[in-house]
């Protein structure tokens, strides 16, 4: 809408959906601990956290510990 980016950067078809980023992290055994969605406010040049994971997103994975004897 206002050309701050390239045109495709944010092809819908292209984007890994955060539910998809979880499933292949957890088939290669990590846990998903939080998940966060990244929003920029071009007028006040505010970059905000929060829960709308639609277009950018962060997400915090572990590897499981395993207590061994």
């Amino acid at each position: 809408m206002l050309n701050l980016l390239p045109k495709g950067t944010h092809e819908y078809a292209r984007m890994i959906k955060p539910s998809e980023l979880a499933d292949w992290v957890r088939a290669y055994g990590l846990d998903v601990m939080q998940m966060k969605g990244m929003s920029y406010n071009p007028f006040t040049k505010v970059y905000a956290m929060g829960h709308d994971t639609d277009v950018n997103y962060l997400m915090a994975t572990q590897k499981p510990f395993r207590h061994e004897i």
